[in-house]
């Protein structure tokens, strides 16, 4: 593991209405120094989200002509990216760099850029579609055989506050059973915000019109690297000293999927 920087590259069509869409993503690693870039295939989503009528092919053709800058770039120091990231000021920009820690550098970009990047569901063009993780298998297959215990983004809500809850999954075993999965991006700061986010849900969780519950934030990460450790234990010390929630680790899905499982056949 090695220490490293990332940076966005972003489409920004009006800077007066500070509209942004990310459409790339770069990656520089400090020692030895390298750098890997990556950007959508396809604008047009992005064009249509920001509401814009620009012509997709003279919008991806910036981009892709963004990207081989940076191949061509070859930085040195992250005061070499800093500058060239200054310097940008046309419709694709550089966000200034970002540190982080660096396990496979093309497999972060890889990991990095379907949490940072990608298109939505909703609005991408039609393409591979994700294989699915072993926590949405296992709700998928549960409500469908138990409808009126398991739950896929169901509402629930809040006494007395009017505020209704959206969690990825819920099941109840005598007691409600809220599930959310653990983001995987890769940005320190926006894993802290999601981690308060998490801990008030838990407390809200506790206090639903369905009935008292208890939340798990469940780690889906596909690969055991030793960055996904270091991620999830550093976003687990986040949750334990803010309370109200459990945390399953992804070596533990596996035995999680098999206690929910048991917890149903149980009651």
């Amino acid at each position: 593991m090695t220490q490293g920087f990332f940076s966005l590259i972003q489409f920004c069509p009006d800077a007066s209405r500070a509209e942004a869409v990310n459409v790339g993503l770069v990656l520089f690693q400090v020692e030895p120094a390298a750098t890997v870039v990556r950007v959508v295939d396809d604008v047009a989503p992005i064009v249509k989200r920001l509401g814009r009528k620009d012509e997709t092919a003279t919008v991806l053709s910036i981009v892709r002509s963004m990207k081989n800058r940076i191949e061509v770039e070859r930085f040195g120091s992250v005061d070499a990216l800093e500058k060239f990231a200054r310097s940008r000021g046309n419709q694709v920009q550089l966000t200034l760099p970002r540190p982080m820690s660096i396990d496979d550098l093309t497999a972060d970009l890889d990991a990095m850029f379907d949490e940072l990047v990608a298109v939505p569901d909703a609005l991408a063009t039609p393409t591979r579609e994700r294989a699915p993780t072993l926590l949405e298998k296992t709700f998928e297959s549960l409500a469908s055989r138990l409808p009126d215990r398991v739950f896929i983004r169901p509402a629930l809500h809040v006494q007395s506050l009017g505020i209704a809850l959206h969690p990825s999954f819920a099941y109840r075993n005598g007691r409600l059973n809220v599930v959310e999965e653990m983001p995987r991006s890769g940005d320190p700061e926006a894993m802290t915000s999601r981690a308060f986010a998490l801990s008030k849900e838990g407390e809200l969780v506790r206090h639903l019109e369905e009935g008292e519950g208890k939340l798990f934030v469940v780690s889906t990460a596909p690969r055991q690297s030793a960055k996904t450790l270091e991620r999830e234990g550093d976003f687990a010390d986040i949750l334990r000293k803010l309370g109200n929630v459990e945390f399953v680790p992804s070596a533990r899905l596996p035995d999680f999927a098999k206690r929910v499982e048991s917890d149903l056949a149980g009651h």
